[in-house]
């Protein structure tokens, strides 16, 4: 069941749309002319987002989704273009969604990506746990339960170190964790965090259990616990039926209840429930434009009719779940997503290479600096201890030629980097250049050593005297 992240993630598509669901398409059409007129006559770009975003959801609600992907779209690259940060969010979450509506994962994964990106160079860490949540989602929905495991795990660890308050509601989300658990089939430790997410729904009066209820539903069919799970579906039903009474809640997850529901029917053995919640469902989802929903409730739709005999609703119901599943789950975009996924790691990985990079450098420059400040302080301490020198001349000229080695290798370090960058490790330029500088430091290290000699040793000369 896509919890309270997956409400998030529809937060700027899925809110509007449903508003829009009970008015006819003549009254869409006219807002949509209306818009359509408004974007022609407005020179403010940050209004002209504004209004291809509107325009993409209204398109969407009356099911032409081309027109939709189009507005959200040029919303996107409009927003961007102006570098409106929070328009570039609005918008790249429609776009988003738009995209993992037609089953174009690898794309709406790329644009989470680049907006990670976007919000790390803004240190907006609650938006960076935002789109990692998004990214999460729809691996969900592309039915890659690693991807998902690994990005809801990002999404925590970056929680524990941030401090707010939706930082706070992530580390709090068993429900979504346990739905990450089931997706991979480890259903002990799905309903273990399904248990504590119904604990915190009995402390919390503000967090909903028709979620809560739905998910230990689901989590009991699959232990094959049908009559406890049917009990839990009925009460999730109950405060949904109760929510949209009184227009407290949308109908994001309603298809996926109604559609375990069905399940559960079946298994133990009631064909006109479990054909009644498919239809059900069915129809939600096609309300919702919702071609996830509209693929599974299809599919579970034939096989009932397949098995009961019925052939004709079968074969109607069977061609528009291969149409969608096509749509949806083509190779082509499978093969897009896992390319997305292996660049990423790779990106990822390029990243902790680069972060490793910079802290060993940062490690040399410091040991650079502490040799930098103290070659001169050696120096000046000897020149100090030579004007009180007693009998240690020879001591003295000694530790004084060090401070000239130490200063000249000092000075090798120092140099060596750059002529690396500037050969670009050309052996033969590097070993000509390492020439001419050593042609010139020999003589002065010669008449450097020569000035320690004669300044220590009188100096300590003249203290026997």
């Amino acid at each position: 069941m896509r919890l309270m992240n997956l409400l998030v993630f529809f937060l700027f598509i899925g809110n509007p749309i449903f508003g829009q669901i009970e008015k006819n398409n003549n009254d869409i059409n006219k807002e949509i002319i209306a818009l359509k007129n408004k974007i022609s006559t407005t020179t403010n770009d940050s209004i002209k987002v504004e209004i291809l975003n509107n325009l993409g959801t209204l398109f969407y609600s009356i099911k032409k989704d081309d027109s939709s992907f189009l507005n959200f779209t040029n919303a996107y690259h409009l927003a961007k273009k102006i570098d409106n940060y929070k328009l570039k969010i609005s918008s790249a979450h429609n776009l988003m969604s738009i995209n993992s509506n037609l089953g174009n994962f690898s794309e709406a994964v790329n644009i989470g990506i680049e907006m990670i990106k976007e919000c790390e160079k803004k240190e907006d860490i609650d938006y960076v746990i935002y789109f990692l949540i998004n990214i999460h989602d729809i691996y969900r929905l592309a039915k890659d339960p690693t991807n998902q495991i690994e990005y809801s795990l990002k999404a925590r660890e970056l929680a524990k170190k941030h401090e707010s308050e939706y930082a706070k509601s992530i580390l709090l989300d068993y429900a979504t964790i346990g739905d990450d658990y089931q997706s991979a089939g480890k259903l002990d430790s799905a309903l273990h965090y399904f248990n504590l997410d119904y604990q915190l729904a009995l402390k919390d009066s503000t967090h909903g259990f028709n979620i809560t209820y739905s998910n230990l539903g689901e989590i009991n069919l699959r232990l094959k616990n049908y009559d406890i799970a049917l009990n839990y579906f009925k009460k999730a039903m109950n405060y949904f039926d109760a929510e949209f009474a009184k227009g407290q809640t949308n109908e994001i997850s309603y298809p996926e209840l109604l559609l375990e529901t069905s399940k559960a029917y079946h298994e133990i053995g009631r064909k006109d429930s479990a054909i009644r919640y498919a239809r059900l469902c069915y129809n939600y989802a096609n309300k919702m434009n919702s071609n996830e929903y509209l693929k599974s409730s299809s599919e579970n739709l034939y096989t009932l009719f397949e098995e009961f005999k019925q052939y004709d609703s079968a074969f109607f119901y069977q061609n528009t779940y291969i149409k969608l599943k096509d749509k949806l789950y083509n190779e082509e975009k499978t093969r897009k997503l896992e390319y997305v996924s292996i660049q990423q790691r790779i990106d990822e990985e390029k990243r902790m290479e680069d972060k490793e990079l910079q802290e060993e450098n940062r490690k040399k420059n410091l040991t650079l600096a502490a040799i930098g400040i103290f070659i001169p302080f050696f120096i000046s301490l000897l020149f100090v201890i030579s004007k009180w020198g007693k009998r240690k001349s020879k001591w003295l000229t000694s530790m004084g030629i060090a401070s000239l080695l130490m200063l000249f290798e000092f000075i090798s370090l120092l140099i060596h980097p750059y002529i690396e960058k500037i050969t670009h490790e050309n052996i033969g330029l590097m070993y000509v250049i390492l020439l001419l500088i050593a042609s010139t430091l020999v003589p002065l290290h010669h008449k450097m050593e020569s000035f320690i000699k004669n300044k220590f040793s009188n100096s300590s000369s003249n203290s026997h005297h």
